[in-house]
């Protein structure tokens, strides 16, 4: 079976900022198995995501286009 697909999930900045500020809560792991925290966001310059596996290895990604909130929530 093929991993090479990630699903992808658009959210608000707010829900996106609501989902980061939960993570050290969460046991969801990156694709190299490591516990996911906020080090994991990554910055588009247009967009905002975290990415992760599921318990089957299905790659998954919670996404933001509210670049501008995150961006000043982020670096203050």
């Amino acid at each position: 079976i093929s991993r090479d697909t990630t699903i992808a999930f658009r959210t608000s900045g707010e829900e996106f900022l609501v989902f980061c500020d939960n993570l050290e809560d969460m046991e969801i792991r990156d694709k190299s198995g490591r516990k996911l925290t906020k080090a994991g966001i990554i910055d588009h310059d247009v967009s905002w995501s975290v990415y992760f596996v599921d318990l089957d290895g299905n790659r998954l990604e919670v996404t933001t286009y509210d670049y501008d909130l995150v961006a000043s929530t982020l670096h203050t």
